[in-house]
């Protein structure tokens, strides 16, 4: 039988094992550092969630795009979160209930939703659908949306991870309407580094940072 009397190596090749091992398990404490814990880095973590609250509005898109093809037109369409009837965005028989980006964002930030009301106020999202007033789109946005949140729902939808700012700030608190009425004024953050435009990206709204997404284009 082979011991450590018999073998000269012994000792060595027990100690290389161990330095292996520990090195093994630097390395591994390593990695979750860098990808989980690195102030302001993109983590894999953090990218799947951003890209799930991204994602939210298609599903939103889904169920609005079936009561179209009834008798409901888009400036029927209703996003109260408590609202019955046929316009109902949120109504169980759409099979669509709302969730709340507050997991992934923060406490106390939620969807908001701007229509375009028959009297034609609202606004629209630039180089997405028509600009202008004729061209109202109803979109979800996400106010007050944390920088490192709104890079990375950017990168999730393979746009430049920057915000770019709005030229002018956009009020949102109000009616809309007007020529100059317009969500994503810098039509350019909805087409960096893609050839077609996102429906969605995150954007410097004057002093905070806003996720817009189109949930009908017109």
């Amino acid at each position: 039988m082979q011991g450590q009397g018999a073998d000269p190596f012994y000792y060595q090749r027990g100690q290389a094992l161990f330095l292996v091992l520990i090195a093994i398990a630097l390395f591994a404490a390593l990695a979750y550092v860098v990808t989980q814990a690195t102030p302001g880095g993109r983590t894999a973590a953090g990218l799947r969630t951003t890209a799930r609250v991204a994602a939210y509005p298609a599903a939103i898109q889904s169920a609005v795009k079936k009561m179209l093809t009834g008798d409901v037109s888009v400036s029927e369409l209703d996003f109260s979160t408590d609202a019955e009837g046929k316009a109902a965005v949120f109504s169980p028989s759409f099979g669509l209930a709302y969730r709340s980006p507050e997991l992934a964002l923060g406490t106390g930030i939620e969807w908001n939703f701007k229509g375009i009301s028959p009297e034609g106020r609202g606004f629209f999202i630039a180089g997405i659908g028509t600009d202008g007033p004729k061209g109202k789109d109803a979109i979800a946005y996400i106010d007050n949306v944390p920088l490192k949140a709104c890079e990375e729902i950017n990168e999730a939808l393979g746009l430049l991870s920057k915000p770019l700012p709005e030229i002018p700030p956009v009020n949102l608190e109000g009616k809309g309407g007007g020529s100059k009425d317009s969500a994503g004024k810098n039509s350019y953050s909805f087409h960096a580094y893609s050839a077609a435009p996102k429906q969605g990206a995150c954007v410097q709204n004057g002093d905070k940072y806003v996720y817009y997404h189109v949930i009908v284009a017109q």
